[in-house]
């Protein structure tokens, strides 16, 4: 049986890292080809979005409009799963990937499987309505991935009705000072008093000494940056204790931290 991800994460040797929206650096985000390429890489955790569209299934993409990723004009709340299905979502990003369509969740944890952790970010800014929680709730149930997953969010309220319902899988906050989205008291992980988290995932950039000092030396908080990119701030963020990097290219930070930092490579079994 997989180790519980917060374990994982608590464990001070070694740390995670994520797939942001699966292998971005080499494939179309939050699509089938670019989670089978984390999967390739040995990469081990993914991490990606969740929406409720017009049809009440549960879709992988970032995005509340499907015209970036699609070139549709619709939102996703308001499309019908059909419609969606119907969207190339992979020649945007390079002809080879033409056909690449918008994921179900399921569809996703098919292909990766129960050896694998996730990190799903709940695309919700209403939690009252709709029952996006609740579904993601027992669909991860159904397949038994409660150790394997992670809920995160930038919205706290979201968070906590997510921790009521399933106080069995763990959460964690997203928090970002560059958002003029992201309301002023919550821009500095505030969220965390409303919510009770067991991670927090601020932007790579917020992470300092001081940081780390305040939230995972004296608050005990397992801390994920996201979204690292460079050699550097793996490095950095490395040496700052951190316990998770979510990266768009997963395998450059594997390498860095087996080649340059000395810290084992974590496999979803460790």
């Amino acid at each position: 049986m997989i180790t519980p991800i917060l374990e994982v994460l608590q464990r001070k040797e070694g740390l995670l890292v994520f797939g942001h929206r699966g292998y971005a650096a080499k494939a179309p985000e939050n699509t089938l080809p670019s989670f089978q390429r984390c999967l390739d890489a040995g990469v081990p955790a993914v991490e990606f979005d969740v929406h409720l569209c017009g049809t009440g299934e549960l879709v992988v993409i970032h995005d509340d409009n499907l015209s970036r990723t699609t070139g549709f004009q619709g939102k996703v709340k308001e499309t019908p799963l059909k419609e969606i299905r119907e969207q190339d979502a992979g020649s945007w990003y390079a002809p080879e990937f033409r056909g690449a369509r918008v994921p179900l969740l399921e569809e996703v944890f098919e292909l990766l499987g129960d050896s694998m952790y996730y990190d799903i970010e709940i695309k919700w800014k209403v939690s009252r309505l709709g029952g996006l929680e609740e579904k993601l709730i027992d669909l991860v149930r159904r397949f038994g991935y409660e150790r394997n997953c992670i809920f995160t969010s930038f919205n706290p309220v979201s968070l906590k009705k997510t921790r009521s319902l399933a106080p069995d899988i763990s959460t964690g906050l997203l928090f970002t000072d560059t958002s003029d989205e992201l309301p002023k008291a919550l821009r500095h992980g505030a969220g965390k008093y409303i919510c009770r988290p067991k991670t927090l995932n601020p932007d790579k950039h917020m992470v300092t000494r001081t940081f780390m000092f305040l939230q995972h030396r004296i608050a005990r908080y397992p801390v994920i940056p996201y979204t690292v990119n460079t050699p550097e701030e793996v490095t950095r963020l490395t040496d700052l204790g951190v316990s998770g990097i979510i990266s768009d290219d997963p395998g450059m930070v594997l390498t860095v931290i087996a080649d340059s930092c000395g810290k084992p490579r974590l496999k979803p079994d460790s």
